[in-house]
């Protein structure tokens, strides 16, 4: 997945939405890859600079992305009330 979308997905949080406008203007995509990309233990494993992927049939190379990262798409906790006891 590239980086610039993940950014954007990033710009349009609650997270983002609450900095004041000092902390926006320095939020921008060189410090987002640093301070949430490369420092963070849990992302730094999934970015790489240079990538190629196959997609229908064709080679495309790929600047700036994480490979194997996935974007958790809704929440796996089961709130069903459905205690026994």
């Amino acid at each position: 997945m590239k980086l610039k979308s993940i950014y954007d997905l990033w710009k349009t949080s609650d997270l983002y939405n609450n900095m004041n406008k000092a902390s926006k203007r320095k939020a921008n995509m060189k410090n987002f890859k640093q301070n949430y990309i490369i420092d963070n233990n849990e992302m730094k494993k999934y970015y790489v600079e240079d990538s190629t992927k196959m997609i229908d049939g064709k080679k495309v190379a790929l600047k700036i992305c994480l490979v194997g990262w996935r974007l958790k798409t809704e929440c796996m906790i089961d709130t069903s009330d459905n205690f026994e006891g």
